[in-house]
Formats: C-alpha cells, structure tokens, sequence
C-alpha cells in the first residue's frame, strides 16, 4: 500500500523492475560495523523537512522501505540533516530522464551508499561510504546515465553482498507517478559541519 502527500493510496500489486539508486546513511552504536558520522556541531532542532511519500522496493532479494524524492524540492533536500538511517529503510530519487547524475553530501551527517540506476532498474555505478559533508565536486558521480538514485546507510550494500549490476524492482504506480509540485521551501542554512 502507499499513501501519498497528494491524497491517494493504491494497492502495489505486482512489483515493476525499475533501478532505482540513492543516498541512505546510518550512524554506529555498539559493535555496528557501520559508519561513524562526524560531529558537527549543533544543528537546529527545529528544521523543516518535507512530508515524503514511501513505498516498497526490492533491491535484488532485499526489501526496503524508501521515501520517495520526485519533486525538484524534494531531490535537493534529501538525507540532509537526519541523525541515523535504519537499514531497511532508504531515500528513492525520481528523475524525468536519464542522465549522468552526481550527488554531494552537503549538510549529510551520515554516510551513504549511492546507486545510480538505469531505466531498466540495473546498478550502473555504486558509490559506497559517502562520507558526511563532503562538498567535493564530481566525488560521487555515476558513470553512466542515469534515471533513479537510491541512497542507503554506508556500508549497506557490502552487508547484502549487492554490487552494480543488481536489479532494483520498484511498484508500477512509482514508476508511473506524475511528478509532486516544487513547492518546499525550506528555510535551510546554507551549510552545516566541518
């Protein structure tokens, strides 16, 4: 089932094949072997983040539970800003068309594994452990052209034995989705961190 910000919800029935790569990130507690995110000083404990939709994909034999990036707005905003992501959980970018595609890691505060994917839904490039903050240019880009983006936690991809190549299986009504309007307008700081 997925319920939208839009106001509707649909019955995913069969699950369409679609790449679909982002940005996921998680921090360590314990004997996580997970990345540490870097600390950063305070971070403002009221930042508005946008009301993502979420949805069902497989990555391979994986199943995650991604929220849904589709809007200009909502790209931009990403994994900005969250303390920890589970590892069943990941952020889904929807792009219009294919392209070579790159990501930074402005105002991230935990690493992440980038999968650019193709419009059959195939890895074409994995970038693994994206380090909190890195601002460097072309550092994170894919190799390819690219439709979808999926970013999970750092090192998710080495813990599912999962490499390019994979296939990555979204629902039909993802896939198919008129894009959301670009109306987020968060008040953000321009950069946070080192």
């Amino acid at each position: 089932m997925i319920v939208g910000r839009r106001g509707w919800t649909g019955v995913v029935g069969s699950v369409g094949v679609l790449g679909l790569v982002g940005l996921v990130a998680c921090g360590s507690r314990g004997e996580d072997p997970r990345p540490v995110a870097q600390e950063a000083g305070p971070f403002p404990p009221d930042l508005p983040r946008p009301a993502f939709d979420t949805a069902s994909i497989k990555v391979g034999d994986v199943a995650l539970t991604v929220e849904i990036a589709d809007s200009a707005d909502e790209r931009a905003y990403g994994c900005m800003f969250i303390p920890e992501l589970r590892d069943d959980r990941g952020m889904l970018f929807l792009f219009p068309s294919s392209e070579p595609r790159s990501f930074w890691m402005r105002n991230t505060r935990i690493a992440l594994d980038i999968a650019y994917l193709s419009e059959s839904g195939r890895i074409v490039t994995l970038r693994r452990n994206a380090q909190p903050f890195d601002e460097r240019s072309g550092a994170y880009a894919s190799t390819a052209p690219a439709r979808f983006v999926l970013e999970v936690a750092g090192g998710w991809f080495e813990r599912h034995g999962l490499n390019e190549g994979s296939m990555v299986w979204i629902p039909h009504d993802v896939l198919t989705r008129t894009p959301g309007p670009d109306d987020f307008k968060p008040n953000l700081p321009r950069r946070i961190g080192p």
